[in-house]
């Protein structure tokens, strides 16, 4: 069952790495490794788009058709999947900022259809590598401005 959550710290200024994950909906292809191709099919309202993203981790290229929903006051992603076939669920992206201290957690949350053959991947690894990649290009923005 695909569940994982991976927090670490970004030295990088709060708001650099939250326009980052802003950014991320709509060129998730920069932030997650793995993102062959997206297609937007409607912005929903302000703050809320639905797309199709292609992916390969590792099993084939799998359409992804999420709703996406952010918040500037918490500076939360949320990722919720549409009408896949195979699990329900959602990913959220959070930037914490207390003390000086800036840090960056990805959550999964997503649960195999009762009926869905699923393969067991390394999701920890992947949800891991997702956010190191983001927290380290958030650190080289951070330092070339």
């Amino acid at each position: 069952m695909p569940r994982a959550a991976f927090r670490t710290p970004v030295n990088a200024p709060a708001s650099l790495v939250w326009q980052m994950m802003k950014e991320k909906i709509e060129r998730p292809d920069l932030y997650v490794p793995g993102v062959e191709r997206v297609e937007y099919a409607r912005r929903v309202g302000p703050q809320c788009f639905e797309r199709r993203m292609y992916a390969n981790f590792g099993a084939g290229a799998h359409p992804i058709h999420e709703l996406i929903t952010y918040d500037d006051l918490t500076m939360t992603v949320v990722f919720k999947l549409v009408d896949d076939a195979r699990f329900t669920g959602i990913v959220t992206n959070t930037v914490y900022e207390a003390d000086g201290q800036v840090e960056l957690e990805y959550t999964m949350h997503w649960s195999p259809r009762p009926a869905a053959r699923v393969s067991d991947g390394n999701w920890d690894e992947i949800v891991r590598h997702a956010v190191l990649h983001a927290c380290h290009m958030a650190e080289g923005r951070a330092s070339n401005s």
